[in-house]
């Protein structure tokens, strides 16, 4: 990072001001972020190509197998947005007119987010491609490392690549795979698209070659986000993140970005200075579920939506393959009452257990209802930073011993932040103590 110490932001910074000449000062500062960023914000993913100049080549397996998938057909609605779409892509210098012999279909998905933008996504099928292209074995970051990256980190800021795939550039010589059908035609990608069985590891590959030897930078392919100690070394922070963007050629997105928070959503998860939980509108997705699936495609989005609290469920992998063998073909599809009672909330008179455990600086707790017929179910789960100025009550009332009171802690805070979870009949705490009823 010495590279980046004679920056003029760096040289304002070494002033040491106080009260409102401080604040003027910071206000500047974060101002002077602000319009850097300004250089980095673009509506053309492909405007700073030229800085890096990285591009995506497919490796077929069976390189004369000819990739071909008939086209769909469309509705009148479906037929309108693709002549729309296609054109902004052309216009873009994004796709151009295909004579390949290989051809995949396109299709429209009208999730909630493209509702919300007023136009549908367009998806290609790339099934039979991938099929035929050799894995990239390059490694995505695991999101369960992030609750090491956010230790006693209190500033956030986060980013979103511009349309981040589209920052590289397809081969030559594997533009012709990627070639699909719409209804006005035949295309090809000149930019990596979406879909691509190895686009997410080509993408994570370029963006770990930038920000690897940073450890204030967390990446997950083309979401990015800061994480300081505090306001002063987050801006420092930031002005290093905006040279190595500008000096990359790497696009943000203006509108997904999120500047110097105390609190902040990333990758479906609520992160601030005390932990790490869920997002509410995730859960509330989740618990909007009935205990009874109807058909395949709410198996699918009950399982895409589930993606998200990988992360916080247990065995999770285990639990939803009975849901996923639903969707084997050929399957008929029986929703039997074992998957029904997955699914069910604890009722008011349900036994409960909390459990509680914490270390020198961690504290976590998790509620789990009690079926005296097998075993017990997690029902939720939280993990967060012990900080032991912020329960109103002494740990050392019950002991003197440095675990019984980091365990009283976590416990007091596990059930001031899920209060209305534990409001049942009846519920038996564990800690490694032993058991409380």
């Amino acid at each position: 990072m010495d590279k980046f110490q004679d920056s003029s932001f760096k040289r304002k910074r070494d002033v040491n001001p106080s009260g409102k000449k401080e604040k003027k000062i910071l206000d500047l500062d974060i101002e002077d972020i602000k319009q850097r960023l300004k250089q980095c914000y673009t509506e053309n993913p492909l405007q700073f190509w030229d800085k890096n100049q990285i591009t995506a080549k497919l490796e077929m397996k069976d390189k004369e197998k000819e990739i071909r998938v008939k086209p769909m057909r469309y509705n009148p609605e479906d037929q309108k947005e693709f002549m729309i779409q296609t054109k902004e892509l052309l216009d873009l210098k994004l796709i151009r007119i295909s004579h390949s012999p290989h051809s995949s279909h396109a299709y429209k998905v009208r999730k909630h987010s493209e509702i919300a933008r007023g136009k549908a996504g367009m998806v290609i099928n790339y099934k039979k491609l991938n099929d035929n292209t050799v894995f990239d074995g390059y490694f995505l970051p695991h999101k369960e490392s992030l609750i090491n990256w956010t230790t006693d980190k209190k500033i956030f800021s986060k980013f979103d690549c511009k349309s981040g795939f589209w920052q590289i550039k397809m081969h030559p010589d594997s533009i012709l795979y990627t070639s699909f059908s719409t209804p006005q035609g035949q295309y090809e990608w000149l930019v990596m698209p979406f879909g691509l069985k190895n686009a997410p590891q080509i993408f994570q590959r370029k963006m770990d070659s930038i920000f690897k030897d940073y450890d204030f930078i967390f990446v997950y392919v083309d979401d990015v986000l800061i994480l300081s100690d505090n306001i002063e070394s987050h801006l420092k922070h930031l002005d290093i993140f905006i040279e190595l963007c500008i000096k990359n050629g790497l696009a943000l997105s203006e509108k997904k970005t999120k500047l110097i928070r105390e609190q902040i959503d990333f990758l479906g998860m609520k992160i601030d200075g005390k932990g790490i939980e869920l997002q509410s509108h995730i859960l509330e997705k989740i618990n909007s579920f009935p205990d009874k699936l109807i058909d395949k495609k709410q198996v699918q989005s009950f399982l895409g939506i589930l993606n998200y609290a990988s992360n916080f469920i247990k065995n999770l992998a285990l639990l939803r393959k009975p849901f996923q063998d639903l969707l084997k073909k050929n399957k008929v599809f029986s929703f039997d009452k074992s998957l029904e009672n997955q699914l069910q909330l604890p009722k008011d008179n349900d036994d409960l257990i909390l459990e509680t455990d914490a270390s020198e600086n961690y504290w976590s707790g998790v509620l789990k209802k009690i079926d005296y017929n097998s075993e017990q179910e997690k029902i939720g789960e939280s993990i967060g930073f012990l900080d032991h100025s912020e329960i109103g009550i002494r740990a050392t009332q019950i002991s003197t011993e440095g675990g019984v009171e980091r365990e009283s802690l976590a416990l007091e805070i596990r059930r001031r932040k899920k209060v209305e979870e534990i409001s049942i009949a009846c519920i038996s705490i564990t800690t490694w103590i032993g058991l409380i009823d």
